[in-house]
């Protein structure tokens, strides 16, 4: 047993960004992804997104692998081995570019295999109690350190997309037995540990009646977060988020000339489970 002596040496100065974008599906996730910079790298745990670099960014150097099971969910081990190793492949390739964006699409369903993998099951919907399984867990945090953490010290970009849940809050009834209700707010279904690898985290939402199809929220920037965070954009892309969040703020910004309750506004009008 030993301990390591701190060196102290300059982090590398990169102009690298790691981004989450969460929200119900087709709501502009993956679109938003492919106009980040190019060369554009994509380990595709999603639906297929050919058709989608075919509409959005024909011309742009893109790499993809749409890993899939065969069965339509992966169960055995080798084959849910297989899928990591395509997510492992495709992030290297990503980094020996040296420059643009890997984009995993999907971020939840390699935490899915990954408990496959190290548990032994899928504990999508709640941890299984006992320290064995807490052991597992902590096996699957020290993994996303190893896969995510080299794209900070790099220029290439990591996107990861994810579903959104409903947030709920515990309530007491009117007959004193406690239940919980839905709030009307959304959050990305992902694990908590993947948040202090990210720079940003952007809920994309739609609002029927709009001529706009897709918009974007700022949960949070590590840039100006108590200035920018609550930020919408209509139509967002890569350009116009990454320069409003990279763009020194010294005075508050303007209120909206439009305020919305984003919670009655997306709570059973147009965006389904």
């Amino acid at each position: 047993m030993s301990l390591t002596r701190y060196e102290s040496s300059k982090p590398p100065e990169t102009s690298q960004l790691s981004l989450l974008c969460y929200g119900l599906y087709k709501r502009g996730k993956s679109r938003f992804g492919l106009s980040a910079p190019p060369p554009i790298t994509i380990a595709n745990l999603d639906r297929d997104i050919r058709a989608l670099i075919g509409e959005v960014c024909p011309d742009k150097e893109v790499y993809y692998d749409n890993i899939w099971p065969v069965s339509g969910k992966a169960t055995g081990q080798s084959e849910v081995n297989d899928m990591i190793r395509r997510v492992e492949f495709a992030a290297r390739e990503a980094l020996k570019h040296g420059t643009g964006t890997f984009i995993l699409d999907g971020v939840h369903r390699l935490y899915n295999l990954l408990q496959i993998k190290l548990l032994g099951a899928d504990y999508s919907q709640g941890k299984p109690d006992g320290d064995s399984s807490q052991l597992g867990f902590a096996k699957i945090y020290s993994y996303f350190d190893e896969l995510f953490l080299p794209f900070q010290s790099s220029n290439v970009n990591l996107i990861l997309t994810a579903p959104a849940r409903k947030q709920y809050q515990r309530v007491t009834r009117a007959s004193g037995k406690t239940g919980a209700d839905a709030t009307g707010n959304y959050e990305p279904r992902i694990p908590d540990v993947l948040g202090y690898i990210l720079h940003a985290q952007i809920y994309f939402f739609t609002r029927p009646g709009r001529p706009i199809k897709f918009h974007g929220r700022l949960d949070w920037s590590a840039y100006n977060n108590q200035m920018l965070s609550g930020m919408e954009f209509d139509d967002p892309d890569w350009d116009t988020v990454t320069a409003f969040m990279t763009t020194e703020i010294t005075e508050p910004m303007q209120p909206m000339e439009e305020s919305i309750n984003l919670g009655e506004a997306l709570a059973g009008k147009g965006d389904d489970d």
